[in-house]
């Protein structure tokens, strides 16, 4: 690869995992770069990250998220139930002693 500045070749230093150094990037691996001419650094990103594995994990992520709080919804109306059916017990036996 060429320097942009002074046409020299670029020296290849090193590769990263983005979600080492960036974890925000759209992309999977950086490339590090410099120029020993012009002492120009060079920093390239590539293979794109699959945004869809993305939005299907925070798709399952929430999705799970519901269910247990549907879980928990269905389990607070059940004791309501039984404490509604308790007071209407209550209210039965007080009404036929009257």
């Amino acid at each position: 690869m060429k320097c942009f500045y002074c046409n020299a070749e670029v020296r290849w230093n090193n590769d990263y995992d983005t979600e080492d150094t960036y974890p925000d990037s759209e992309h999977t691996i950086v490339s590090m770069y410099n120029c020993d001419e012009c002492d120009t650094w060079y920093e390239v990103f590539h293979q794109k990250k699959n945004n869809l594995n993305r939005f299907e994990e925070f798709i399952k992520q929430t999705n799970d998220k519901h269910q247990r709080e549907l879980k928990e919804v269905k389990e607070d109306n059940k004791r309501l139930a039984l404490q509604i059916n308790d007071l209407e017990k209550k209210i039965r036996r007080i009404q036929s002693k009257h």
